[in-house]
């Protein structure tokens, strides 16, 4: 309308726009995050064990990712809590000195209880989850982890 702020709020009468609408109320940073919060970003155990201890998301061009899916190698297994959760420490298959810390905790799905028994090292698996820092420590909170054989 003016050019100075007032009637620039893209009303719209046919869908209840303007005042009060959510794109009015909202910042853009918002809306993004909204958009990419449940999208499993690809990453490889490489990049996830170079993010700085306190990240808790990887960023790629404007769009910020905290649900990470990842496959790797299992080299280390450890039940913790009395059985409750599960620690993987997954390596890199192209530089086996990059590793990244999994936790899986059982019953966090429904489905979880028929797939918790714990994955021996070696297996290749795959891994949807947050990523999450405790105690100075980055790791992924897993969702799901799948031996990559179950998943052909």
């Amino acid at each position: 309308m003016d050019g100075i702020g007032w009637g620039e709020e893209s009303y719209d009468a046919g869908v209840a726009g303007g005042w009060g609408e959510a794109s009015f109320v909202e910042t853009d940073e918002f809306k993004e995050s909204k958009h990419t919060e449940k999208v499993p970003f690809p990453a490889t155990v490489k990049d996830l064990s170079q993010l700085a201890s306190s990240e808790e998301k990887i960023t790629a061009g404007k769009y910020s990712f905290s649900t990470i899916r990842v496959v790797g190698r299992v080299k280390e297994s450890l039940q913790t809590d009395g059985g409750q959760s599960i620690e993987y420490m997954l390596s890199d298959y192209h530089d086996t000195n990059a590793t990244f810390l999994i936790i899986h905790y059982k019953g966090v799905l429904a489905s979880a209880a028929t797939n918790s028994d714990a994955v021996v090292e070696g297996t290749d698996v795959s891994v949807v989850g947050k990523l999450r820092s405790f105690s100075e420590r980055l790791c992924i909170v897993a969702f799901d982890v799948s031996k990559l054989w179950e998943l052909c």
